[in-house]
C-alpha cells in the first residue's frame, strides 16, 4: 500500500517535467515583425550567409532592420536576413521555486501517508531541495528564444558542401547537401 501512495506522491514532480510552452508566432516580412519585437529586445539575427549576429533591436521598418551590435548600429535589408530569434525574458529562480514547492508538497504528502510525523522534518526539506534542483535543471535546459522571423524559402534554396578528408589512414571527400 505504501508503494501505491509513493507513486501518487511523485505525480506532482512529473508535472514539472511535462510542462509545455506555447510556440511563438513566426512571420515572414519585416512589416509583420514590427508587431512582435520592440526596441531593446535581445535578438540573434542570421543572415543569408549563415552568420549569426547577437544584438538588441534599435529600429525596424518594413524594409530595414537596425540592430545594436557591440555598441555599433548595423542595418540589414529584408532580403539579407534569413532568420531572427528573440530572446525570452527569464528569471533564473522561477523554476527552482516551482520545483521546491512541488518537491516539498510531494514529500509532505508521503510523510502523511506513512503515518509518521517524524518523517516530515526530514522528508520535506529533502523534497524541497530535490525539487528545486530539478526545477533549476529544467530552467537551464529550456529554449530561451523563439524564432519570430523566417525568410520565405525560395525554389533552389539549397547548399552543397564539399570538404576534404585527409587523415593518415585514408583520403577522400565528404559531400553534404542541405535544403
Amino acid at each position: 500500500m505504501f508503494r501505491k501512495y509513493t507513486v501518487i506522491g511523485f505525480v506532482p514532480m512529473l508535472l514539472l517535467f511535462l510542462s509545455c510552452e506555447a510556440a511563438a508566432q513566426e512571420v515572414s516580412t519585416f512589416a509583420q515583425l514590427q508587431s512582435l519585437v520592440r526596441t531593446d529586445d535581445k535578438v540573434v539575427m542570421t543572415d543569408t550567409q549563415g552568420v549569426k549576429i547577437k544584438g538588441a533591436i534599435i529600429d525596424i521598418s518594413p524594409s530595414l532592420l537596425r540592430i545594436k551590435v557591440q555598441g555599433k548600429t548595423e542595418e540589414w535589408r529584408q532580403d539579407e536576413v534569413r532568420r531572427v530569434d528573440k530572446r525570452r525574458p527569464d528569471r533564473w529562480w522561477d523554476w527552482a521555486i516551482i520545483g521546491a514547492g512541488i518537491g516539498a508538497a510531494s514529500a509532505y504528502f508521503m510523510a502523511e501517508i506513512s503515518n509518521n510525523s517524524d518523517y516530515k522534518g526530514i522528508w520535506v526539506p529533502w523534497g524541497a531541495g530535490i525539487g528545486a534542483a530539478t526545477g533549476f535543471s529544467i530552467d537551464l535546459a529550456k529554449h530561451k528564444s523563439d524564432t519570430v522571423f523566417k525568410a520565405p524559402t525560395q525554389t533552389g534554396d539549397y547548399r552543397i558542401r564539399l570538404s576534404p578528408v585527409l587523415i593518415k589512414e585514408s583520403k577522400g571527400a565528404t559531400v553534404s547537401v542541405s535544403f
